[in-house]
């Protein structure tokens, strides 16, 4: 705000200074006006209003009080909401125009209403609390139900997901997992081929073997670890049931290869054995 400003023309460089209360007042418009505001508009009609009241006769410590909180309110200075509480009464008595301004103004720093990805985390990482270090899944789950209904769309969503995949596995709820993994684009998450490979055996486990291939297909990158192991492993299996001899000797031959010592390398090699 430049210094041409109604707010500075007809308020700070006016201010009287002859009691503690209008300095402070003089003060607090002076800061008010050195802060951007994200509404010049509304500081206009105050100040206008402001000087409308300037022409009243007998309340000037009232005028200005009430002057220097709305513009300190309105220009969120510091990034605080600031309260101007001005305790004035008979004004117009002699006896009290000097009183001390600590009785008459007090300036109220309100803590700032925390920030919307700020209450997200805390709600996200209580439920995370829940279900890595207590391993209690359920109360996870009551968490994660309320980040949903506050925030549908909110910027932890994924994460979110993610932790409530994890607390249905640990209950062992694959039914309401693979609900949620049906309906979830897999590219947009982290551990996308994780959750690929685990969609896959979901899906193979209740007969959609045609869609398990595809899932597990999509986790063999070459990598020669874990993930890749099951989802050879689960795309052998699924052909199998699906009638591709061929394709399933070929999935369990790369395993008993590449995993020697592997998981599924026992079950592998009867599997080759019986075929």
């Amino acid at each position: 705000m430049n210094d041409s400003s109604p707010i500075h023309e007809h308020w700070s460089d006016r201010v009287p200074t002859s009691s503690p209360l209008e300095q402070r007042a003089g003060d607090l418009m002076r800061q008010a006006a050195m802060v951007p505001t994200s509404d010049p508009a509304l500081l206009s009609r105050v100040a206008d209003r402001l000087q409308g009241w300037s022409k009243r006769q007998g309340i000037p410590r009232l005028r200005l009080a009430l002057a220097a909180g709305m513009l300190v309110a309105v220009s969120g200075a510091v990034g605080a909401t600031v309260l101007l509480r001005g305790r004035v009464s008979r004004l117009t008595t002699p006896s009290q125009t000097a009183a001390p301004a600590s009785h008459s103004v007090r300036v109220l720093a309100v803590e700032p209403a925390p920030s919307r990805i700020a209450e997200e985390s805390r709600l996200l990482t209580a439920a995370l609390q829940l279900l890595r270090q207590q391993h209690d899944a359920r109360s996870a789950l009551s968490a994660l139900d309320e980040y949903s209904q506050r925030f549908p769309n909110g910027t932890l969503a994924r994460e979110a997901t993610l932790a409530r995949i994890d607390a249905l596995l640990e209950l062992d709820d694959r039914v309401h997992a693979l609900e949620i993994l049906d309906r979830t684009q897999l590219t947009e998450l982290p551990r996308a081929r994780e959750l690929a490979v685990l969609r896959g055996e979901l899906r193979g486990a209740v007969g959609r073997c045609n869609q398990a291939v595809a899932d597990l297909g999509s986790a063999l990158d070459g990598s020669g670890d874990a993930l890749e192991e099951r989802a050879l492993w689960g795309r052998a299996s699924c052909r199998s049931r699906l009638g591709d001899s061929a394709g399933a000797r070929s999935d369990l031959g790369q395993m008993i290869s590449r995993f020697p010592q592997g998981n599924f390398a026992s079950k592998a090699r009867q599997a080759l054995r019986g075929r």
